[in-house]
């Protein structure tokens, strides 16, 4: 059970910082800090993206994704809820008729698969077993990453959709939001698990280091 309320309270705080700010460095930050403070006990998923990416890796129990996708997405429907109550408007990301949808797809997938890759790479090789700096690896990288726009997390996309039908926001494109946002990111996600399992010898046991590929 702790594992999963840290992925509601480092999700919750992170989604937190998407919602209040939109800032990309007090997003970075906000995830820098929560990594730290959930990492040896839920892995610091925070993420239904990276959660895939790991459970593809082979490093991550099928019996968890269920909780860990739960628990992540309660998170981030109760920041999302607690920033409307705090500043009286919705956060919803939303996909404009003006918008390239092929372009946004494609940064979506990217972005997603450059996070999970980071994040496979700085949790689960033998070269950062013993190593503290994948926090600020993993923070400043989605810093760069949020300055170029996206969200690169189903868990927003998702809460935002249903707080915004639930509350009567305003009308947005479900279907074109529901591939950006939630789809995207989990195609990018994929795509980082697969590739890194082919670069990256084959891991054993959840959470497991492993040595890197020759």
């Amino acid at each position: 059970m702790k594992r999963y309320i840290i992925e509601f309270l480092g999700t919750f705080f992170v989604v937190l910082a998407v919602s209040l700010t939109e800032n990309p460095l007090a997003i970075g930050l906000m995830y820098l800090a929560m990594l730290y403070v959930g990492a040896r006990i839920s892995g610091a998923h925070y993420n239904p993206a990276v959660t895939q990416a790991m459970w593809l890796r082979g490093v991550f129990s099928t019996a968890q994704l269920a909780p860990y996708f739960i628990a992540q997405l309660l998170g981030a429907v109760a920041a999302i809820a607690l920033e409307y109550q705090l500043s009286g408007s919705l956060f919803v990301p939303d996909v404009s008729p003006e918008d390239n949808l092929y372009l946004i797809c494609l940064l979506e997938v990217l972005f997603t698969f450059v996070l999970c890759y980071v994040y496979l790479v700085t949790r689960t090789t033998h070269s950062f077993k013993k190593s503290q700096l994948y926090g600020l690896i993993l923070g400043f990288t989605l810093v760069g990453l949020a300055s170029m726009g996206g969200l690169f997390n189903p868990a927003i996309g998702v809460a935002a959709l249903f707080l915004n039908r639930l509350l009567g926001g305003a009308a947005i494109s479900l279907g074109h939001n529901l591939l950006v946002y939630v789809v995207c990111p989990l195609i990018g996600s994929a795509l980082a698990g697969f590739a890194f399992d082919y670069l990256e010898a084959p891991a054993r046991g959840e959470f497991a280091s492993v040595d890197s590929a020759e």
